[in-house]
Parts: C-alpha cells; sequence; structure tokens
C-alpha cells in the first residue's frame, strides 16, 4: 500500500532534524516505517527521552497541520527501550538497540544504536521521507518481515 503515495500531492518531506535538541537526534529507519531516537549520550533518565518523545509528537502534528489538515492526527506510537533493572541511583537509564537508518551517503544504509523509535503507519511514514530515500526504503520494506511488537 505504501506505494500508492508515491507521488502524492498530500506527501511532504519532514526535516526531522528541525526536532533535534543537545540530547536527541531523529533519523529515518531503513526497514521499517519508524523514526529512530539517537541519544548523544545514554546516562539520560527515561523521562527525560519519553518528554523528547512526546514533544516531537506535538510538535510535527502541529507544523504539520498548518501544511495539511489531513495531517492534524497522523497516528503514531512511541516505543523506548528500557530495562527491568535500576540503576544504583533509582533512575532507569536508556538502552541501546542496532538499527538500519538512512543517511546521505554513498552507501545510503548505517548500522546505529537508537533509543527508541516513533512507529508510524507506513503510507504516511513514506510521505515524510525525502524523494531520494523513497524506492531504498521500499525495497527494504518489501524484503522485511515488518511486525509491531511493542
Amino acid at each position: 500500500m505504501a506505494y500508492l503515495c508515491l507521488n502524492d500531492p498530500v506527501s511532504s518531506y519532514v526535516p526531522l532534524h528541525q526536532f533535534n535538541t543537545s540530547k536527541f537526534t531523529l533519523v529515518f529507519l531503513a526497514s521499517s516505517p519508524r523514526i529512530g531516537i539517537i541519544a548523544k549520550t545514554t546516562n539520560i533518565d527515561l523521562k527525560i527521552l519519553y518528554n523528547f518523545m512526546n514533544n516531537f509528537y506535538l510538535s510535527a502534528q502541529k507544523k504539520l497541520s498548518v501544511i495539511n489538515s489531513s495531517f492534524e492526527n497522523y497516528g503514531a506510537h512511541l516505543c523506548l527501550y528500557v530495562s527491568g533493572k535500576k540503576k544504583m541511583n533509582n533512575y532507569s537509564h536508556l538502552i541501546q538497540r542496532s538499527d538500519r537508518v538512512l543517511i546521505n551517503d554513498i552507501n545510503p544504509i548505517k548500522l546505529v544504536r537508537i533509543v527508541g523509535y516513533i512507529q508510524m503507519d507506513e503510507q504516511l511514514y513514506l510521505r515524510w521521507l525525502p524523494p531520494n530515500f523513497h524506492q531504498i526504503w521500499l525495497n527494504q520494506f518489501q524484503n522485511s518481515q515488518h511486525l509491531v511488537v511493542t
């Protein structure tokens, strides 16, 4: 179904760098409809990560609804990587997992460590992607086992 969104007039590339902070960077993932979160340090409480993700969601919703009213409620869920163990200071710290991200380089896919992601509908995700990643992402997505297990 994502192919139906190619050249869709509702499409609008969303530059993720506008939402980056001193603690987190957002990236498009390569084989799933997810925006990954890279932490610049792992010594951050999960509450700070959750607040960043929630602020991103609300800010994106507000900015996108100005572009097109159909983005007013784009539907996504926030996924944090957590551990069942508490650290000595009783704070739960970030856990990283490897995932593949899309980058502007000779090799457009790079393995990086992320601390969570924003899960989106694949059609909307394709609309958000920069056009130079459309075919790369579609090929990767088509060849992946995409299951949401959160």
